[in-house]
């Protein structure tokens, strides 16, 4: 009975789906056996058995498996050609691909760089083959209100655009317009871009979010600034656990395909009418080799752990972090995972995305747009806009400790996405890329010149913090390393304690 019961399912599946799409939904080295020039010679065994190997592929419309036999990568595309797009810093090579947006299969050639991809293929130490792409968005709806060039509220979600995002027309929307933001939820109603673009129309909004202020006797909930009704067109939550919603739980819900003003999918008080929401997860469980970009939305589960979009990672004492600390692992912070999935992501490797970091006093302070200018770090022209996030009251004199990136490749201008402000204190620490090739005992780093004539042999660490000494330090470090400065304001000048790679 189960072999009749498989055959029937192949035989639905088949029916489905056209066969060269249900061969390509199949993983690349079970496709080596099939010679598309000969499908009209294949028995109607072979071709069951062709069915049966797609079978897991069929399931539903989120490709979810339990199956261990292929690698994931979950990331913003950052390089796209013909052939090959660059996931996470992997090269994937995607001629053989089956690509998906939502429940529709799509044409490759709508990929953009910017969008967030869930790939799954395999990933190699010189490059990857992606067999199915999927596309996330996470917001799709009305723009409420174009808070400045760097902020836009889309559907009740603060969108902050970084520099480094896109857009389909080249331009920023405006207020009205109809737009699909590409990127990761950074924390609660607070969505990083990477891509948006421009709908003429939609025939149905969406949006990705923790769940707040659950009412069940209303039948709402909130995301973000967003109120959801979802007991006017009982929507399908059996994703669920329990099928209700709750507080604390990452979703994805789907607004009515059936407009309830004249000009929006939204009902008269601007609330979104759910028709589904659903539990957002990984398409897999389990991965020999997984790598994930996000945002930290959660840091205080239990001791070496946290959430990275809504996903559980578990760090180790043989994780390697690149860029910043285990201490550094907060609630906002970009970061690129890599490891072994099994339910849990167990870290072998942490990226900070955001990887350049500032401490000293605040020389000087000018404001809107705000410039700061800091003690021993001359060199640096660090900005803040509306997408830094800021804790405490910055002004000339103070202490900031800052995480950010560069503004450009040329210049040495940094923009801050997180800015503490404390005490003032001597600490300085100046984290960055190399500038060009150093020559002992001097190093440029982000055109601020150390020299490091002061520090001790002992001081000069490798990545995993082990003491390499200045000889075999220099004989090392190549232009655009990312290496970290410490040492000790004495007036206005810097004693130069420790240097140590980063990467």
């Amino acid at each position: 009975m189960r072999i009749v019961n498989l055959l029937i399912g192949g035989a639905i599946c088949a029916r489905n789906f056209p066969l060269r799409q249900l061969l390509a939904k199949i993983s690349p080295y079970k496709q080596c056996c099939v010679n598309f020039t000969m499908i009209h010679r294949l028995s109607a065994y072979a071709l069951v058995c062709v069915f049966l190997l797609a079978l897991a592929s069929c399931a539903g419309d989120d490709d979810s498996s339990s199956s261990d036999v292929e690698d994931l990568s979950v990331g913003s595309i950052t390089q796209l050609s013909s052939g090959t797009m660059d996931v996470n810093g992997v090269a994937f090579t995607t001629a053989a691909s089956t690509v998906k947006f939502r429940e529709d299969f799509i044409s490759g050639d709508l990929l953009r760089r910017g969008m967030v991809v869930t790939i799954r293929g395999r990933i190699g130490n010189d490059g990857g083959s992606a067999a199915l792409i999927v596309v996330s968005d996470v917001v799709e709806g009305p723009v409420d209100q174009v808070v400045d060039a760097n902020t836009l509220v889309v559907l009740g979600q603060t969108v902050q655009v970084p520099v480094s995002s896109s857009f389909s027309t080249g331009v920023p929307p405006a207020a009205d317009d109809i737009v699909r933001v590409h990127g990761f939820v950074k924390d609660t109603g607070i969505v990083s871009a990477t891509f948006i673009e421009e709908r003429a129309s939609s025939a149905q909004f969406r949006v990705r979010g923790l769940i707040q202020n659950t009412n069940t006797i209303a039948q709402t909930f909130t995301i973000g600034q967003l109120t959801v009704d979802y007991g006017k067109r009982a929507p399908d939550m059996s994703d669920l656990p329990g099928g209700v919603p709750a507080d604390g739980l990452f979703v994805q819900v789907d607004g009515d395909i059936f407009p309830i003003t004249s000009d929006r999918l939204l009902g008269p008080a601007g609330e979104l009418i759910a028709t589904r929401v659903r539990l957002e997860s990984l398409p897999v469980t389990q991965a020999v080799r997984a790598e994930m970009q996000g945002f930290v939305i959660d840091d205080s589960t239990a001791p070496g752990e946290f959430i990275l979009n809504n996903q559980r990672v578990q760090t180790n004492g043989d994780t390697l972090f690149l860029g910043g600390t285990a201490n550094e692992v907060n609630r906002g912070i970009q970061l690129e995972v890599e490891g072994t999935l099994n339910n849990t992501l167990v870290a072998s490797q942490i990226v900070f995305r955001d990887d350049i970091v500032l401490e000293s006093n605040v020389r000087s302070l000018q404001l809107s747009p705000t410039s700061i200018q800091l003690q021993g770090l001359e060199g640096i022209s660090l900005q803040a806009n509306s997408t830094t996030e800021f804790s405490g009251n910055l002004v000339a004199g103070r202490h900031v400790r800052v995480r950010g990136r560069e503004l450009d490749s040329t210049g040495n201008a940094v923009l801050a996405s997180r800015l503490t402000v404390t005490d003032t204190e001597s600490t300085v620490v100046l984290q960055g890329r190399v500038d060009g090739v150093p020559l002992d005992p001097l190093i440029s780093i982000l055109g601020v010149l150390v020299d490091t004539s002061s520090i001790a042999d002992v001081r000069f660490k490798g990545i995993n913090g082990e003491t390499i000494g200045r000889t075999a330090f220099f004989a090392q470090i190549q232009a655009n390393d990312l290496v970290r400065a410490s040492g000790r304001l004495d007036g206005t000048v810097v004693n130069w304690e420790e240097l140590r790679f980063e990467e």
